[in-house]
């Protein structure tokens, strides 16, 4: 059992009860512990002020004293270049305890065996001819790299003690996974990507390789993190404040738009935003209808509507920069069922110059958000911007081809810079996907796939995965989390479905879950498809007495009362409990026979679905949504008219 000491480069792991010793201690020894730490991780066990000493009366020749001072100790476990930090306290206390402490590890290593044996190995679907790991005894790194024992054992991490005594840095920020660690480490030069499922710690990746890159910045320099979706900058930074105030001042938090928008401003007068895109599509519709039939086919023949139109000039054309038709011609069209022959792609092609023309009308001018992200792209390639140092891209997936060009150019190295791509294509809920190549990034040697879900228990992943399942199985794998293989660590109640004769049953139920003076009120959400429906739940909850926040106006920080607002907007955030009322058969409006609006529709839901943490509730009055059929059979189904 025993294995060589090196003499620096170790890995080292705090266990939650370490953390929660060094929690009580004075401030000025959980410092020295701290300082401690950092030396054995840095430089090993053998060094002046830690000298590790065997522990008399420890059958382990594992186990460890490391000195803190004269009169704290620490009880660590080491083998190889893995150590691991049991207990922290004063020195005859701590020599006691450590004298039969190997019982820990011991529990650890059966609790790893047994997961293994039921799983298949740390959490992953076996196989019918993989063996079983009944006997398979597990070493110290492998302790430490499971996911079975991700929320009890983390790395060693600068400012962690101080953050978990304060409460300023939470569980879900401070237990890094291995892979999630290895994703934060291992991307400190190029282009990196990390995928992973709901659930699975993408964005908390994403804030700790933002701490990374900036405590490691010259003077002057600056880490961007930017997202597609409006809330989730103001929200991460929110986090970024309790996680690392240290380095607060060195990264900025905006959305790809605010930065081209404030970049664009600065160069050259522009036309007036569209800020809704409600004028832009009234331009493009009168193109379509005013062109004395030309277009016909595309909406009879071809059988695209409206909105897919729409999507496909702004989100494919305008968001992949396609510049003739001729590349338009060869354009693989990712993300999208609904395949189009060369003769729709030609009408398509003079339908988007006659919308183009339509927005520059020189009377009344208008650009949209995507136009905009094309023209801030041209300034910047005429005149460069000052750039960041590094880019950390959160929610990648919604971004379009030509944000991602956008960001590259105020990147320092451009595509060969430190650029973080974050994102799941399964919760990709706009049209228009791109590759990495498209963009020149390669990121051999520096991708991450996240399997393990720790936020989501097993029963809402099966239920998110039925969903998935039955959009698409091309979009989201055959287990529809994207076949990412995710797996999960935590159990609860299954989702329940509840049917209701009309929205006024459903409204009065909800709210009856919803007790003021209950502290999980906090921690709950309802979520809907529109702005006009959230607008009228917290109508609803205020006419009952009950607190709401909007999520347009969450930041991610504590607050009082029951958050509120679209599927859209509940992206990258996460609830105790969710409701997702009003889930009725015109759920979704449309042509049921377009594809990608079921897709796109149903992804929505899949995003909503995978918020909730512990419990997740589905509600609707007659009959249901045709998104809740596949899910039926993962769920407890109530009918609240045969329990009246």
């Amino acid at each position: 059992m025993n294995g060589s000491f090196g003499a620096g480069g170790l890995e080292v792991f705090y266990t939650h009860r370490f953390l929660r010793d060094a929690a009580s201690l004075p401030g000025h020894i959980r410092a020295k512990v701290e300082a401690s730490a950092q030396v054995v991780r840095r430089q090993g066990i053998y060094q002046s002020g830690v000298l590790a000493e065997k522990i008399a009366g420890q059958a382990d020749s594992r186990f460890r004293y490391l000195r803190v001072d004269l009169q704290y100790r620490m009880v660590a476990v080491v083998e190889g270049k893995t150590v691991l930090l049991l207990k922290v306290g004063n020195h005859d206390e701590t020599e006691r305890w450590g004298e039969t402490a190997r019982a820990t590890v011991r529990e650890w290593s059966e609790r790893v065996d047994a997961a293994d044996v039921e799983l298949g190995g740390n959490g992953r679907a076996r196989r019918a001819d993989q063996p079983l790991l009944i006997e398979a005894e597990q070493g110290l790194a492998e302790l430490a790299h499971s996911p079975v024992l991700a929320s009890e054992i983390t790395a060693c991490v600068e400012g962690v003690l101080d953050g978990w005594a304060t409460g300023t840095i939470e569980d879900w920020m401070l237990f890094l996974s291995p892979v999630q660690r290895r994703a934060v480490d291992r991307t400190i030069n190029g282009p990196a990507r990390v995928t992973g499922g709901p659930g699975t710690g993408k964005s908390v990746v994403a804030l700790h390789r933002a701490a990374e890159l900036a405590r490691g910045l010259g003077a002057g320099e600056r880490v961007l993190v930017t997202s597609y979706v409006r809330t989730v900058p103001d929200v991460m930074r929110g986090l970024f404040e309790r996680l690392a105030p240290d380095v607060a001042d060195r990264v900025e938090f905006r959305t790809v738009h605010s930065l081209a928008r404030r970049v664009l401003e600065a160069r050259r007068p522009h036309p007036e935003i569209d800020p809704k895109g409600q004028q832009a599509f009234a331009r493009f519709r009168r193109c379509l209808h005013e062109s004395a039939g030309r277009f016909e086919a595309l909406r009879y023949r071809y059988h695209l509507t409206e909105d897919y139109l729409f999507d496909e000039v702004t989100r494919v054309i305008e968001g992949r920069g396609v510049a003739s038709l001729d590349a338009y011609l060869e354009l693989d069209r990712f993300g999208r069922e609904h395949s189009l022959g060369a003769a729709p792609r030609a009408l398509v092609w003079d339908l988007y110059g006659e919308y183009r023309a339509a927005c520059g009308d020189a009377d009344e001018p208008i650009m949209t958000w995507d136009q905009l992200l094309a023209a801030a792209l041209d300034a910047v390639r005429e005149e460069p911007a000052r750039r960041y140092a590094a880019v950390v891209v959160d929610e990648a997936q919604d971004i379009t081809e030509t944000g991602l060009r956008f960001l590259l150019e105020m990147l320092e190295g451009g595509r060969h810079g430190r650029i973080l791509v974050v994102g799941d294509s399964g919760q990709r809920v706009y049209a228009g996907g791109w590759r990495l190549a498209d963009l020149g990034l390669e990121v051999r040697g520096r991708a991450f796939t996240l399997s393990v879900s720790y936020r989501s228990t097993d029963e809402i992943m099966r239920a998110v995965g039925a969903l998935g399942r039955y959009l698409s199985p091309r979009e989201f794998g055959d287990d529809g989390l994207r076949s990412l293989a995710t797996s999960t660590v935590r159990t609860g109640p299954k989702p329940q479905v509840r049917a209701f004769q009309t929205r006024a049953d459903q409204t009065a139920w909800i709210t009856g879950e919803l007790d003021p003076d209950d502290p999980e009120i906090d921690g709950s959400a309802i979520l809907v498809y529109s702005n006009a429906e959230a607008d009228a739940w917290r109508r609803r909850l205020l006419e009952a007495g009950i607190g709401s926040v909007a999520l347009t106006d969450y930041r991610g920080r504590a607050a009082p009362g029951v958050k509120v607002g679209t599927f859209h907007r509940a992206k990258g955030l996460e609830f105790e409990r969710v409701f997702l009322p009003d889930l009725d058969a015109s759920f979704p409006a449309g042509d049921r026979h377009d594809e990608d609006l079921i897709v796109a529709k149903g992804s929505l839901l899949y995003v909503a679905m995978s918020r909730a943490r512990d419990r997740l509730l589905l509600c609707h009055t007659g009959a249901p949504s045709m998104f809740l059929e596949p899910v039926l059979p993962c769920c407890s189904v109530v009918d609240e008219a045969t329990v009246l």
